[in-house]
């Protein structure tokens, strides 16, 4: 996993641990770990959300988390519906994010005083491992889905290409008010630009392990 920086897994007793850095996050709500239901999830991997419980992963500020020249996100993730917004993970205030809303995932940062993204149509009630990458050099930004290069352009027009760094908060399942429904696993984050190839190696080594998927 190129850059790797962190990958967040269960670790019992309300903690979620990252198994690379150390950048341990704490989960709030009523159900502090993974309800398991056939063909789901093991409980060793990820996380059941409710809103309902108020159900969220908050991580605390390291600088390791800020988006540096290069980014890339991902995980897998199983929306339990499709029709209002629901927030995968973000550096708070969404100085980066994922959210899915209306049957669609979005990859979302915010450069300067203005915010930059990509969206795709993904299926609710399934398995789907994403990447979201960005690179300040070359401007562009991509985003992946299972196995494919989904969505890509890049940006021009603006005075500066680098994403904003903040003091605030890693969250998975949380923004604001607004909370997940469904599961998510093995969400990290990486300092490096993934290429397709990155993406497929580590979906062909997981997939098996996500049923049913997108």
């Amino acid at each position: 996993m190129p850059g790797i920086v962190s990958c967040w897994i269960p670790g019992g007793d309300g903690v979620a641990i990252d198994i690379v850095r150390g950048n341990h996050g704490i989960v709030h709500g009523a159900n502090r770990n993974v309800e398991v239901q056939p063909r789901q999830i093991r409980s060793d991997l990820g996380w059941e959300f409710d809103p309902a419980n108020s159900e969220y992963i908050k991580v605390p500020h390291h600088s390791s988390l800020n988006a540096q020249g290069e980014i890339s996100i991902g995980g897998w993730f199983f929306v339990s519906s499709s029709d209002d917004d629901k927030r995968l993970l973000e550096k708070e205030l969404e100085y980066y994010a994922l959210r899915y809303s209306n049957n669609k995932l979005y990859f979302y940062y915010h450069i300067g005083g203005s915010y930059s993204g990509l969206n795709y149509l993904v299926n609710a009630n399934k398995w789907n491992f994403f990447v979201a990458t960005y690179n300040n050099k070359t401007h562009v930004q991509s985003l992946y889905l299972q196995n494919s290069l989904v969505a890509q352009t890049e940006l021009t027009g603006l005075g500066s290409y680098s994403i904003n760094k903040t003091t605030n908060v890693f969250t998975i399942g949380k923004a604001g008010s607004s909370y997940f429904s469904g599961y998510q696993s093995l969400i990290f984050k990486a300092d490096k630009e993934w290429s397709l190839a990155d993406v497929k190696n580590l979906y062909n080594a997981l997939k098996d392990l996500f049923y049913p998927r997108g």
